[in-house]
């Protein structure tokens, strides 16, 4: 028996919310039968575009399988008798309309316990069934702006931002279905029903959770953050990467202690670097800095500096290498098979090179020049220095020491100590760690990070996200069969109760669960005749 099995659902609901939250009571096995209006044509949802044909849409199928369909006038005499027996039969009436309309039609618990004393009343409503706003409709874009959250997304100094999902809507449905099956079980318990009042605004501003505690208690005020940072917790936020962005988050300090344990033990060809393969790569430095350049498969890489500058280019199969500096310059030149490397100086230059099997190499220089080359592989880099710092493409980290910016400082540094020590320096560790994080692809820095147990991710696309092999491996992709659509793939719930795998089941055609109703309530075909020629299932019934 699956875990709703025993729970019947009348459920007067329409487009998103209202539908979210029922569609995973449903998976879980509530028979959930779901009331359309018959004048209208049903639940709008059924015509969302772009994927629309008829009275079906894969927006109406993404939030309403596995339920029941009946087509149901509540205003006329007759459709009411049906709605009142369905109450008899059912645990619950859950709706989503505006806060001032269930009392309207008539679905509150007091005006139903006469008819059945244990039934559960949830409303879901934009705004609540009491209080100024209540008779106001709330819809998720208004209630993200009304509760602050889009004054709080976005990058510092853009326009207000909505989150890219309905984020009041789903998180209404979930807390409106929380309170459903919280409601059905204090009725069984104590014998009688109640009503819940549940809103989309409630819920937006309950979940401002912690900042709305601080502002509260200590008059934090909330701010948006530079790459979606985290407000309190250094570093925890997107990082650019050589090819599109990493989220690293520290959120424990054993996390940090990872991420700079990782930092520190970079190997120096590694980390002076963006954009691996295919790419150039030119640095250039003033009178007293030290350079490193490094170029990966197919790259070209070019160094040069000014006197007193200490150049070292390296690059991978395939790849061009040049080096270039004046008087007191060391130049190196490291490059893999096939890989042409030329070092060139002047007086006092040491140009060490060592080339490998179908390397061509040049070396040329004035008095006491050196040359030879050797294979070797690794990114590329691009980069200027300024007198005196190293200069490095976007950071030189080294073994025993991950530094970058100005004065090469370490993230060992005490200042970045403890939670409190980072977001005190956030402008000097921030800048950075982005020096370093840019060095690399994200793919790079997850096969670093992940095996060290720091927490991180790439940013995908919703193709990427479906096609994640743990997105795969968990199942939360699947299938029911439609009339017009075929084989229909959508997200499961990730509601899970149980070993047992959920069953899902198609959205239902409007009005097709008739038959079922009829069946249930005990009506016989006189019965029904006279209800349809009453007008209970519309004009037009099926």
């Amino acid at each position: 028996m699956r875990p709703l099995e025993d729970i019947r659902i009348v459920a007067v609901e329409q487009y998103g919310a209202g539908p979210f939250g029922s569609v995973h009571l449903a998976d879980l096995g509530a028979d959930v039968i779901k009331i359309e209006e018959p004048g209208t044509g049903g639940d709008v949802g059924r015509y969302v575009p772009p994927y629309q044909h008829g009275e079906d849409s894969l927006f109406f199928e993404t939030f309403n399988r596995g339920k029941r369909s009946l087509s149901l006038d509540l205003a006329s005499p007759a459709g009411r008798e049906v709605f009142e027996d369905l109450v008899r039969h059912s645990d619950a009436v859950y709706s989503n309309l505006r806060g001032d309309v269930p009392a309207k039609i008539g679905i509150t618990y007091d005006q139903l316990r006469h008819i059945n004393p244990s039934i559960v009343c949830c409303s879901l409503t934009g705004f609540g069934m009491t209080g100024p706003r209540a008779a106001q409709p709330g819809y998720d874009y208004i209630l993200q702006g009304l509760a602050g959250w889009m004054d709080l997304t976005g990058e510092p100094g853009g326009p207000p931002t909505k989150s890219g999902l309905s984020i009041v809507d789903y998180s209404g449905g979930y807390v409106a279905a929380i309170a459903l099956l919280a409601g059905v079980h204090a009725a069984r318990r104590d014998g009688h029903g109640m009503d819940c009042d549940l809103s989309l605004f409630d819920t937006a501003v309950g979940m401002l959770t912690y900042p709305a505690t601080w502002h509260l208690n200590a008059g934090f005020e909330p701010a948006r953050t530079r790459h979606s940072a985290h407000p309190s917790l250094v570093p925890f936020q997107l990082f650019p990467s050589a090819d599109g962005w990493v989220v690293v988050g520290c959120a424990k300090e054993k996390f940090w202690h990872r991420l700079v344990a990782v930092l520190e033990t970079l190997p120096p060809s590694n980390a002076l670097a963006s954009n691996a393969f295919a790419s150039n790569a030119a640095i250039q430095g003033a009178p007293g800095s030290s350079v490193a350049a490094q170029g990966g498969a197919g790259s070209s890489v070019a160094a040069q500096g000014g006197a007193g500058l200490s150049v070292a280019a390296q690059g991978g199969a395939g790849s061009s290498v040049a080096a270039q500096g004046g008087a007191g310059l060391s130049v190196a030149a490291q490059g893999g098979a096939g890989l042409s490397v030329a070092a060139q100086g002047g007086a006092g230059l040491n140009a060490p090179s060592q080339g490998a099997a179908g390397s061509s190499v040049a070396a040329q220089g004035g008095a006491g020049l050196s040359a030879a080359a050797q294979g070797g592989a690794g990114l590329n880099a691009a980069a200027q220095g300024a007198a005196g710092p190293s200069a490095a493409a976007r950071g030189a980290v080294g073994p025993g020491a991950a530094a970058g910016g100005e004065g090469g400082t370490a993230l060992s540094d005490p200042r970045f100590a403890t939670f409190a020590d980072r977001r005190m320096h956030a402008e000097v560790l921030l800048p950075l760690l982005e020096n370093i994080f840019a060095t690399r692809t994200t793919a790079e820095w997850l096969a670093l990070l992940e095996p060290a147990g720091i927490p991180c991710g790439p940013v995908n696309d919703v193709a990427a996200a479906l096609r994640d092999p743990h997105t795969l491996a968990r199942g939360l992709v699947v299938e029911t069969e439609h009339p017009h659509y075929g084989t229909v793939r959508q997200v499961a719930s990730p509601v899970r109760v149980g070993d047992a795998p959920p069953a899902y089941r198609r959205a239902p055609r409007r009005g097709e669960d008739l038959g079922y109703v009829a069946e249930l309530l005990g009506y016989s075909d006189t019965r029904l005749t006279e209800l349809r020629s009453s007008g209970a299932f519309g004009k037009d019934p099926e």
